[in-house]
């Protein structure tokens, strides 16, 4: 789970195995916690879901963050397509 305040803060915790929590770390956080990446910079919106997390960020402070790592991005794109990761690949709430 992702929230953001009204001062554009946001904080993370949940399940994170693909990253999704922003936290710079590809691992889950029982704690809410800041992320840290995004201090200083107005988030406007943010979506979540299954492997991702989507900020919207104000369009003066998107300058300030780093690239996509597009390589990472289109692998994970590819394994949610082949079904290894996602609802596809559950088995029994277990996965495969």
């Amino acid at each position: 789970m992702v929230v953001a305040t009204k001062a554009g803060q946001c904080i993370a915790w949940g399940q994170g195995p693909h990253g999704e929590l922003g936290l710079g770390e590809k691992k889950s956080s029982a704690k809410p916690t800041f992320v840290e990446s995004l201090d200083g910079k107005m988030v406007k919106d943010l979506a979540c879901g299954y492997g991702h997390t989507i900020f919207v960020v104000d369009e003066n402070d998107a300058k300030k963050l780093p690239e996509l790592d597009t390589v990472a991005a289109e692998d994970l794109i590819d394994r949610l397509e082949g079904g290894e990761v996602g609802p596809a690949s559950m088995k029994g709430g277990k996965r495969k």
